[in-house]
């Protein structure tokens, strides 16, 4: 099954670029349908023509994004150096406590399958 989501540039060029292999989302109705070996179709946020697949390698389920962030190596998410205090306050500009309390973290696992970038 192919799944669409939307994701901002910065780690839209990140998984593009293979440094970033774990999307972290928030375990939502729109997420937890995803299986592993299904295939996230990541549309870019500002342009939703540029788009490129990905299989679905590895699914963990968090009861927070805190317990998340201290179970995965952030070079993983493309973000090393960074603190655990950067990471959930980066993570809580997208989520709030209430909907973390409601649905907890899920980091999925992903690898480039295929680009789908319009041609500028």
């Amino acid at each position: 099954m192919i799944h669409d989501l939307t994701i901002y540039s910065v780690p839209y060029r990140s998984i593009l670029n293979k440094g970033k292999t774990v999307e972290v989302r928030l375990n939502d109705d729109l997420v937890n349908k995803i299986r592993l070996g299904d295939q996230i179709r990541f549309l870019l946020e500002d342009d939703e023509e540029e788009s490129f697949l990905c299989s679905v390698t590895k699914l963990e389920s968090y009861k927070s994004f805190s317990e998340m962030y201290l179970a995965i190596d952030f070079r993983l998410l493309d973000s090393e150096g960074w603190t655990l205090e950067e990471m959930l306050t980066a993570t809580y500009k997208f989520y709030s406590l209430e909907e973390e309390m409601s649905f907890g973290a899920l980091a999925i696992g992903i690898e480039l399958v295929e680009s789908m970038e319009r041609t500028r």
